[in-house]
């Protein structure tokens, strides 16, 4: 958090009023929220955090939520970026393993029980012997667990469809602006009546 901190405060020393994190892994978003939202507190700085999971949330890839670590997306991620880190023989997909009967893990960071949600932050290897999980999508995977549909031709179009939105966002996010909303205790105490 400090680290993004002190560089958002460099960008802010040269009139940088607006910043877009591109994050690649999910661990790293509590730093770049709280650093972002101290920057703008600090100096009006509008920050914006893209991650490829959350661009694609609606787009199932075969039938497989984009999510899935080490899943479709993933793995056609790093087919386009590393293909020679890709061992497509050894790719497989499995579901949370489950170490409690009434406390359910659903994915490296959440836990369900008795209908409601928790948070419980946890290392892959504490929810999945593989590296791969479906996390809260189980029913979602069923039969759709063949890689050979990850080749690097889908690779390289997804991850060319994925820059060309963020360049769009780019582009749109330059000119948004936030309300400017003044907070009264005598407006929100008129509110409440």
């Amino acid at each position: 958090e400090a680290v993004i901190f002190e560089i958002l405060t460099s960008l802010n020393r040269y009139g940088i009023e607006r910043v877009v994190f591109i994050n690649g892994h999910g661990g790293n978003l509590g730093a770049i929220t709280a650093a972002a939202r101290r920057a703008k507190e600090e100096y009006g700085i509008l920050s914006a955090i893209s991650q490829w999971w959350d661009i694609l949330k609606d787009k199932p890839i075969f039938g497989q939520p984009a999510v899935a670590h080490a899943g479709y997306a993933e793995t056609a991620f790093m087919l386009a970026s590393r293909p020679e880190a890709v061992k497509m023989e050894l790719a497989v997909l499995s579901a949370t393993k489950q170490v409690d009967e009434d406390i359910q893990l659903v994915s490296l960071l959440e836990a369900k029980f008795k209908g409601g949600y928790v948070q419980l932050p946890t290392n892959t290897a504490d929810v999945s012997d593989t590296g791969s999980m479906t996390e809260a999508h189980p029913n979602d995977v069923q039969g759709t667990k063949d890689y050979s549909k990850i080749t690097k031709e889908f690779a390289d179009n997804l991850m060319v469809e994925v820059v060309n939105w963020l360049c769009e966002f780019v582009e749109k996010f330059e000119k948004f602006e936030l309300p400017l909303v003044e907070v009264s205790e005598e407006k929100a105490m008129k509110e409440l009546k």
